[in-house]
């Protein structure tokens, strides 16, 4: 490859004909339905895409999509969730495809996109591209159901054949893979409550009649605390304390609200309340009545003063799926902000020689999870799916610094950029000096000073530090008259191995300009989370609850996310590749279309096989 020239769209075209008729050959199981019989039927059919004089496509990434990829291949992989009974169904490839033209054409909601595709002219070219006719529209239960229906495992495969669609076209090579993981809100109202479970549901009060008596009773024989309109509420103690950590006090569970009302004379009341707590004629005399403003016992039964009622918890959210997790505030990085959604953890592949990132792996959890336990997951699935790519890097941040996350990414031959997190390590200057190294795992000479790394043994798989004898040359903080080791050329030498600190002691040394030129590059992962919330607002706000549907809704977004950047790096290669045509200019060639220049201390990671 000797440049980006070799992407255009001419050339992509012909290779993704060949690469089409290979994925439909690897996927052939028959469909239980016959295709004609069915309420829409998907055809793939190549379509003519013209390139106008500012780099876009007619029709835009819709047809640009529908026209390079055959997404026939769907039918194999669902075809074991349909079955040869009952009314015959939607194409599977037609309401996958009708999904994906929504959040390509970024509609906020299901509603507004069916509303164009019913229109003649809006939706002609959703419907054509698909397969649907326009009498046949599906409904927004029709998409719901087929989510489901596939589940989030189906939506992944779907996912990484793409990804092997670019790894075809020789664009991805996934040398470099940087991970992130991202929160986003649920469609629910966190309530107050961070250690429910599903029994939260349905708690069991006993004597529920009997509890409520003894509360009305306490004011009747108190008058004086009684102030006509003032709510009163009947509590509980919380009885699944076990749930609760022994530093955290369970909280109170509001079973119902009431209040006294001055009732007026002649009035009369159709409420059996007070003739069931047997207190109507203390209540009359006092020319009272009670009247209830809120309820949460859900059922009642038994007999009266030995009754059972069933109480779903008012801090119990609508979404049992999703919890707490924090992130770094915008407008304050220095400050933690509470998010109650779910975490989506993607992996980037990042190829600097042609300048572009994509997702290539995708893994959903409520916000509690943590990624350092959820990475092996992500690093196995893309291996499983892709085993001829061998990444060499795999950079992080500190939340994936975990021994056994280190150990994975070197048996994978691979290099791990992980941020060391000191967790309650004492990094004070005297703690530093004491315990020998600092927080990047330099060690310190006998005088006292910061030694310098002199290279990585692979065999011993350790690192070799040297003094270089910097009292010649600097101040240090304890010299020591007449040192021995002032004789060797290197002076005083030491070896930091990796066996004994396989999380700080690590192959691209710490604190080198090498190790955080790499670092550098982690941002990649954060550009992709952007995309998924602000250029395709898919997990902005996502109008979806349960881990099932989120998890389906994280895969959803990686598939637009990953076809978006891909073809239109394509366009943009054949855009420039025209406009350098148009003069021949070298300058132009070198700066645009010439493969980006790698720094020297990539060359070893980078080298292409």
């Amino acid at each position: 490859m000797g440049n980006k020239t070799c992407f255009r769209l001419g050339n992509s075209i012909k290779l993704l004909n060949k690469i089409n008729i290979q994925i439909n050959l690897q996927n052939q199981k028959p469909f239980p339905k016959k295709l004609p019989s069915l309420r829409s039927h998907y055809q793939y059919r190549f379509r003519y895409l013209h390139l106008n004089d500012s780099g876009y496509v007619t029709g835009g990434l819709t047809r640009i999509v529908s026209s390079l990829i055959d997404f026939s291949f769907i039918r194999s992989l669902v075809c074991d969730v349909y079955s040869k009974e009952g009314a015959p169904p939607y194409d599977p490839v037609s309401l996958f495809l009708l999904d994906l033209f929504r959040y390509l054409n970024k509609y906020k909601t299901m509603k507004d996109f069916i509303k164009d595709l019913h229109d003649i002219n809006r939706g002609r070219n959703f419907r054509l591209y698909a397969g649907i006719s326009p009498p046949r529209i599906p409904v927004e239960a029709d998409f719901s159901n087929f989510r489901i229906r596939l589940g989030e495992q189906r939506y992944n495969q779907i996912f990484h054949i793409l990804v092997s669609i670019a790894q075809e076209l020789g664009i991805l090579t996934a040398r470099i893979l940087s991970h992130d993981a991202s929160l986003y809100p649920a469609y629910a109202r966190y309530r107050g409550c961070t250690f429910f479970t599903k029994t939260c549901l349905n708690i069991t009060i006993p004597n529920l009649t009997e509890k409520l008596k003894n509360r009305v009773l306490f004011f009747l024989n108190n008058p004086e605390k009684i102030i006509p309109g003032k709510i009163h509420k009947l509590r509980c103690y919380c009885p699944n304390k076990e749930n609760f950590p022994e530093n955290v006090k369970p909280h109170t569970i509001e079973i119902l609200s009431f209040s006294f009302q001055r009732q007026k004379l002649y009035q009369t009341s159709n409420d059996k309340t007070p003739d069931v707590l047997e207190l109507k004629e203390e209540l009359a005399k006092r020319n009272l009545s009670l009247k209830f403003h809120s309820s949460n016992v859900s059922l009642l039964s038994g007999p009266y003063l030995n009754d059972q009622a069933k109480v779903r918890c008012p801090k119990l959210p609508y979404d049992l799926d999703a919890r707490i997790g924090y992130r770094r505030r915008k407008d304050n990085p220095n400050k933690k902000e509470r998010v109650f959604g779910f975490k989506v953890i993607i992996s980037t592949a990042i190829e600097p020689e042609l300048g572009i990132e994509l997702p290539v792996a995708c893994i959903n959890d409520s916000a509690r999870a943590h990624e350092s336990q959820l990475f092996p997951i992500l690093r196995s699935q893309f291996t499983n799916a892709h085993p001829d790519l061998k990444p060499k890097l795999d950079i992080g941040d500190c939340g994936f610094d975990k021994e056994e996350n280190y150990t994975l990414i070197r048996s994978k031959d691979s290099i791990p950029v992980i941020d060391y997190n000191p967790g309650n390590e004492n990094l004070s200057p005297e703690a530093l000096i004491k315990r020998g190294y600092d927080q990047n795992g330099w060690p310190y000479a006998p005088c006292q000073c910061l030694m310098r790394p002199n290279g990585f043994d692979k065999e011993k798989k350790q690192i070799n530090f040297i003094c270089a004898k910097q009292c010649l040359k600097y101040p240090i903080p304890k010299p020591i008259s007449n040192c021995q080791y002032l004789f060797r050329s290197e002076g005083y030498s030491k070896h930091m191995s990796i066996s004994q600190h396989p999380r700080l002691v690590n192959e691209l040394i710490r604190g080198t300009e090498k190790y955080k030129a790499i670092r550098k590059l982690r941002p990649s992962s954060e550009r992709i989370n952007s995309t998924l919330k602000e250029d395709y607002p898919i997990l902005s706000q996502p109008r979806t609850r349960g881990i099932l549907r989120t998890s389906i809704l994280a895969q959803m977004a990686v598939i637009v996310t990953f076809l978006s950047r891909l073809f239109n790096f394509i366009i943009r290669i054949s855009y420039l590749l025209r406009k350098y045509r148009s003069n021949w200019d070298k300058k132009f060639f070198t700066k645009h279309l010439a493969l980006n220049p790698i720094p020297a201390y990539l060359q070893t990671f980078l080298k292409r096989e």
